[in-house]
Parts: C-alpha cells; structure tokens; sequence
C-alpha cells in the first residue's frame, strides 16, 4: 500500500480475483461469505470506506502471491516509472523453511502399513501464530479441514474426508528475470483457490493433479489455455491412499515427481524449498527438456538442502519402521543430513560451536534473536493419517509443544 497506492493494489487484486472467477467461482463466493461473517471486525481497517468486506477477503487469498512472487515489473501498467531491479541482479536464494513428507504404508515404507503427510509450516511468530483451524461443510462438496490465520481459506496445507490430503511450499525462486526472458510469475489462479478447489472437489491423487496441472474444462473454454495459469513458484504434495507425488510449478511450467524418481525408495517423497525435476510441461502441456531446476536447485538454496536430504535420508534409512511418532520426533529435529548422508550436529563460526538449528536450516527451524528473541521460523506442525482421515496439529515449533497434538477426525 505505502509503495504503490491503494489504486494500483486493487487493480492487481482484480487481476486476481478474474483468474479465479474463471478457474473456482464458488470460492469467491465462500470469500465473500467470510468477509460477510467478519463485519465486525473488518470494519476496524482504516481502509473500511474504500475497500469491500469481499475485496478484503480476495485480497487476503492472493496477498502472498503479491508480496513473494508479483510479476514485476509491473510498474509501467500503473503509469509509474518502470522498476528493473530483476534484470539487474538474481533474486538471492529463498530462506524458507517449509518441510513436508509423504508416507506411503501400502509401498512399505511404515510401520504399521498406515500411509502419512507430515508437514512443517515456516513464517513470522508476529503473524503467523495467530491461526485456527476449521472443518468446512460444502454443499455438494466434500469436507475438508484447514489451519490457517484468519480471512484465508488456507495457509499451506489442507485434507478432506475422501481420504486426500495435499501441502505445499515455496520452490526455486528464479522465476522473473526479464535480461533472461524468463518471465514465470503471472496474475493467476493463487494457491488458496486451488487448494479450495482440489481438497472440496477431488478423492484422488488424479483428481488433484488436473486441477493443479491443467485446471477444469471451463477453465480452458474460457481461457483458451491447455494447462492452469498460476501465480509463481511452488512445490505442491499430494496423498491418498495408493499414491503420493510432487509437482513442482511456475506460473506456466510444471513438473510431476514420483517416489523413486530421484533415488528414494518407493514409499515416500519429500520437498522442500527448491526444484528437483530435470524436466518440465510447458503452457501448451508440452513435456519439454527445461529442466524446473532451472529456477532454483538444491545448490541454489543449500538452507533447503539441508531440510530435504534430512527427509530423504530419515526415510531411506528408517524405511519400513516409521510411524506417527517416530516422524513427529524427526521433525523436531536440531540436526540435519547432507547430500552425502553425512550427520551434521553442530557449525563453526570459526570463534565457537553452534547447533545446526542455529547456524543453518534444520526441519524444526529457528530463525534470528539467538539465543532469546527467536523471531520464526517454524509455527505448526501437522500429521494426517489418510487411513483414519486423522490429522494431528500443533501449533508453534514441535520442539518446544508440551503434551499431545490436537486431534481432529473428518467422517467419510
């Protein structure tokens, strides 16, 4: 707002909001219901006279997409001088600190034969902290849980009674530069209406993947495209009971990976904050030799790295003997395990020891005020059993979460 104008955030939030009319109108209607709900408290904003209750809701459901991925510069749309920091330097490697897992019991890789998505959430303690969870009831549509910050539909993760449950993270970050004629962030369907779509409307692994991939007949009727325009890049999990897979997406690229695609067993899959993929689908759904690591690879964003040879190494390692509380203790992890699987317990700064949680990225993720003013990183863990339609939660770094995990059961 202090940078660009009241005026000019709008125009981008109705660039938005026309991608997902097209894409889920149902779930600007289910926006427009919150911010009807919300009255009394959206009527606080200092922007209450010139910003809608609904437009307030939109806003919230694209306003990640505008602060880590907006498709800039986009200065000259709005009559300002145009902005061409892009072109000038790389954008410098993501310091998130999303970690997720799938677990697939049927292919072995638990204990008890039961099949997992386990995922850590990153962010500020400022904001993100202040979050709910909520069970939804659509007509005609499946039941879904969510945990989110209020006015959003989702945070990051989301499952449903059908025995479905999908997350996502941030990926490769190297998805504007203009010198390079890369330009893979756009004003599309954001991640909150997609996930909305998927976990009220898809049962399966298949059902999901089109909607994240290539959207809905509609969809393409009207836009005349052959795969979904989304926003920027992230990495998205998928589960049920027989398959689990990752996609990693651009604005118009993306890339499907599968358990044992890229040297893990064929039980699980892991992602982190950047791209594995050699290859990609273009708009046209065109599977093409660019490679999504283009954006941003495991040596592009070594604080990923770390988090996601952790999961891959955990899992190969302890293949067939995980179950709930054994990954649980692994995501409280302060260690982290290389490339080479080698164990890293602590770090020189070349004056003393560190723990590994405080002197890079481990799963569970601390960040910044060593050691009494932690600022993040890591705010909810969450556990889904598919088997049980089970989730468990808990809020905050699971190092530190005293007693059991909130429990919360969908009914077929």
């Amino acid at each position: 707002m202090e940078k660009y104008g009241l005026k000019h955030l709008l125009e981008d939030v109705s660039r938005y909001e026309a991608q997902a009319r097209m894409f889920f109108p149902e779930g600007l209607e289910f926006a427009r219901g919150i911010g009807d709900g919300a009255d009394k408290y959206l009527s606080k904003s200092k922007f209450h006279g010139d910003v809608s209750n609904y437009l307030k809701i939109v806003f919230m459901n694209c306003d990640n997409c505008l602060f880590y991925g907006h498709p800039g510069p986009a200065d000259v749309d709005h009559g300002l001088p145009p902005e061409t920091t892009a072109d000038v330097r790389d954008p410098s490697p993501v310091m998130d600190a999303c970690s997720m897992i799938a677990l697939l019991g049927a292919k072995g890789a638990t204990a008890d034969g039961t099949t997992m998505l386990v995922h850590n959430n990153d962010g500020d303690f400022i904001d993100e902290t202040w979050r709910y969870t909520y069970t939804a009831a659509p007509t005609g549509g499946n039941v879904f849980w969510s945990s989110t910050t209020p006015g959003k539909f989702f945070d990051i993760m989301g499952t449903n009674n059908k025995g479905l449950a999908v997350a996502l993270t941030v990926g490769g970050n190297k998805t504007w530069l203009p010198s390079q004629n890369i330009y893979e962030r756009a004003f599309g369907v954001t991640f909150q209406y997609i996930l909305l779509k998927v976990l009220s409307s898809a049962g399966s692994v298949p059902e999901a993947l089109e909607l994240v991939t290539v959207a809905t007949p509609e969809y393409r009727k009207a836009t005349g495209r052959k795969t979904l325009l989304r926003t920027r890049h992230n990495n998205y999990i998928m589960l049920d009971k027989n398959e689990a897979l990752v996609v990693e997406v651009s604005a118009n690229r993306y890339a499907v990976r599968r358990p044992g695609d890229y040297g893990e067993d064929p039980g699980y899959i892991v992602a982190t904050n950047h791209f594995v993929a050699n290859h990609s689908y273009d708009a046209n759904n065109e599977k093409t030799d660019f490679p999504m690591t283009f954006f941003g690879d495991d040596d592009y964003a070594p604080m990923s790295a770390t988090r996601y040879y952790t999961g891959f190494w955990q899992a190969k390692m302890n293949f067939g003997k995980l179950d709930a509380d054994k990954i649980r203790k692994i995501w409280t992890s302060h260690t982290y395990i290389t490339k080479k699987g080698e164990l890293v317990e602590k770090i020189t700064d070349g004056k003393e020891w560190l723990p590994a949680h405080l002197a890079s990225r481990t799963i569970c993720s601390h960040d910044g005020g060593y050691p009494e003013t932690y600022i993040g990183s890591t705010t909810d863990t969450k556990i889904v059993t598919i088997d049980f339609n089970q989730i468990r939660y808990s809020a905050g770094r699971p190092c530190e979460y005293e007693g059991m995990p909130r429990t919360f059961v969908l009914q077929p």
